[in-house]
């Protein structure tokens, strides 16, 4: 029982917590792809696709990713 409430309580590690060359922007979308509820998590795979190429094109153009945090907001992170 302990194990079931420490899964459900304890906060996921970053991946870039890690792993410091893993870039905050991917590290942001793997932990929105793990989140807890449902409510942070990609309501649709073309939510997660939408970021996927919108990190890609940045990072083409600009050696800078961009994730989106939530519909409504965008966000630029340095790797």
């Amino acid at each position: 029982m302990e194990w079931v409430h420490c899964h459900i309580a304890r906060k996921p590690m970053a991946p870039r917590e890690r792993q410091a060359t893993v870039p905050a922007a991917v590290s942001n979308l793997v932990l929105k792809l793990i989140a807890k509820t449902t409510e942070e998590r990609y309501q649709t795979a073309a939510g997660l696709e939408r970021d996927l190429r919108r990190c890609l094109a940045a990072w083409e153009a600009q050696r800078r990713m961009t994730i989106s945090r939530s519909v409504n907001t965008t966000r630029q992170i340095g790797s």
